[in-house]
């Protein structure tokens, strides 16, 4: 589920930059490769104004657990692991 989430938010943050006239989208998901050798990936070139911008992007989700007044704390808060603070 972690990767549909990631792959969601991708193609909704797509869609913005698609539907921005400030905001050219040149790349996205752009595969680096040295020869054979995979290096990495870019998630986002984009064009605003008059720079390129490299974007990477991630999304995480906690829960808050224990009464409401608890939650100011930040241990009251749990990522997708349990251990996650």
């Amino acid at each position: 589920a972690p990767k549909r989430l990631g792959r969601r938010f991708e193609s909704l943050l797509t869609a913005l930059f698609e539907q921005t006239e400030q905001c050219k989208l040149l790349k996205h998901g752009l595969v680096v490769r040295d020869q054979k050798q995979t290096l990495g990936e870019l998630d986002y070139l984009i064009q605003l104004d008059s720079q390129v911008l490299h974007l990477e992007v991630a999304i995480k989700f906690y829960a808050g657990i224990g009464s409401s007044s608890d939650r100011s704390r930040q241990q009251a808060w749990i990522g997708p692991s349990c251990q996650d603070r």
